[in-house]
Parts: structure tokens; sequence; C-alpha cells
């Protein structure tokens, strides 16, 4: 009978229980002390047991869970498209990635099912017709849209304008002023003095806007509708006529949102600028009458 060395016999031992190193591993694991990192965010006491799936902070309870959420604003939602390094990646992130995409698509699939037909009402259609007399490109977005909700822009059969809904943007101010029913006809200058002048309106005037109240003159712009979201174009309005004039040959989408801009800030916008009527190609419909013939 062969002998058997003590080298031979620890080989044997290692094949016979391969986990036997893994066990005493997980013992020493075990009984090391938790550390100081583990505790709850919060309260700073007890040893955490959650963690947000949203920022990663580690609590011990609901109450903490609640506390940590209103503190740091966080909806304990986890973001799907964090971006995680190559280094870091793991199949969990993989598998996140890959439902991530499934749920897309699902979604992609449900939209093209449900798609709902766009029909323009008669009041619609009479208001594309009539701002199209006016070489006015006006396009009305479907049902459900805010913008949609939001349009209080009418036309009026007696005078023959429009009244239209104006969003007042004034830049680096924090400020926008709506007009539900501005008429076509009055110059701008003259529209937005009751929101900075005191003397002109008190209901509508607004002390955040002194600045723009004490410049001799402001300018007017609209921006490009229809353009690439990466490029930004604006038109120069003239604030001496109404928007019968300074909408003609551009599109508007529900109504327009104007920009009132200060002089010396103005460089911002004029850096932009397109040709007045590159946005819609109109011609006039009033065709030119010949001159009468002399008689010798």
């Amino acid at each position: 009978m062969s002998m058997v060395n003590g080298k031979d016999l620890h080989t044997m031992e290692c094949i016979v229980d391969p986990d036997a190193d893994n066990m005493e591993r997980n013992k020493q694991e075990q009984s090391l002390p938790k550390q100081e990192g583990l505790k709850c965010w919060s309260c700073k006491d007890k040893v955490a047991k959650y963690k947000c799936p949203r920022c990663s902070i580690r609590t011990c309870s609901v109450e903490c869970v609640k506390h940590h959420k209103k503190l740091n604003e966080c909806d304990g939602i986890r973001c799907k498209t964090e971006y995680v390094a190559k280094e870091n990646f793991t199949e969990t992130n993989l598998l996140s990635d890959y439902k991530f995409l499934e749920e897309v698509n699902r979604c992609a699939c449900t939209n093209d099912r449900n798609v709902l037909p766009y029909p323009k009402s008669k009041n619609m259609k009479q208001k594309i017709s009539r701002a199209a007399g006016m070489r006015i490109k006006l396009k009305l977005l479907p049902q459900g849209f805010t913008k949609r909700k939001q349009n209080t822009t009418y036309y009026n059969y007696g005078s023959k304008s429009f009244l239209w809904r104006v969003e007042w943007i004034f830049y680096n101010s924090g400020v926008t002023e709506i007009d539900k029913s501005l008429p076509d006809r009055t110059p701008l200058n003259n529209a937005i003095k009751k929101f900075i002048s005191h003397e002109a309106s008190i209901d509508t005037f607004n002390s955040q806007l002194t600045l723009f109240s004490k410049e001799p003159e402001l300018f007017f712009y609209l921006k490009k509708e229809e353009t690439p979201a990466n490029v930004k174009q604006y038109f120069k309005l003239d604030g001496s006529t109404g928007l019968r004039e300074n909408l003609r040959g551009k599109t508007v989408i529900e109504f327009p949102q104007i920009i009132v801009v200060r002089p010396e800030q103005a460089t911002v916008f004029d850096d932009a600028l397109c040709a007045p009527s590159s946005d819609v190609k109109c011609t006039d419909s009033v065709p030119q009458q010949n001159p009468p013939a002399t008689v010798d």
C-alpha cells in the first residue's frame, strides 16, 4: 500500500471541502464590528436598513426615509438614465438598461396604437383662414396641449381684427406678463406701458420692472418657430406698430411670445437675427392695377 505524504493530504482536503475557506472568511467578517458609515444618515444613531434608490442615502426607518426626502427634495425614484462609468458597470446596470429600453419600446408601441385623430373645429379653421388673409401662418395644436388650453385669442368679425393672447417675457427679470386679448393694431410700445408704468395702470403695474420703465426705448423680439432644437433665431419687431404688421410673414404657434429687451442686452438677440420675411413666403393677394392709359 502506497504512503500519502502531508502535502497530498492537504490537496485532498481542499478537493473534498472547497468551501471551507469561504465559510471561515464569512465567520471572520461577521465577527468584525460594524462600520460607522452604515449608521442611519438621518438620526445618526441606529444601524441603517434601507438604501434610497435615487441618492443612495442609508436610513433606518420610515420616519428617517421621509426626513431625508424632505431635506434633500428627493423623490426616492431611481434615475434610469444616470451615467455609470465603465469600470463601475455591472450586470445589474446592464439589466436595468435592458428593462428601460423595453419600457420605452412598450410606450412607443402603445402610443402608435392610441393615435387620436386631429379634427380641426370650424372655429379653428376660421382662425387659420383669417390669419392667412393677413399673411400670418397660424398653427393650432391638438386638444390637450397646454398652449391650446391657454390660448384666448379670438377673431372679432365686427372690427375684422384679431385680439391676441400675448406672453410678454421681460428678459433677465424673471417676469412674464399676460395679455389675454390685445388688439392687433395696438403698438407694442403702448401695450406694455400698463406693466412698466405706474401712471398707465395701477392694477397691472409690476414693481419688478422698474429698470424697463427707466429706458427711453425697449426692443421686441419674436423667436422663429420650426427651427432645429440647437438653432435659435429671432425676428426683431417694430415697437411703433401692432401685431398685425409685426406678425406678417411669420409663423405663430397658438399665440405670440414676445421678448422685451433693454438696449444694453439687445446684442444677444441681434447676433441671431433672421431675415424679416424668411419664415413664411407670402405674396400679396391684391393684384396690381395697370396705370390708366394716357390719351393724346
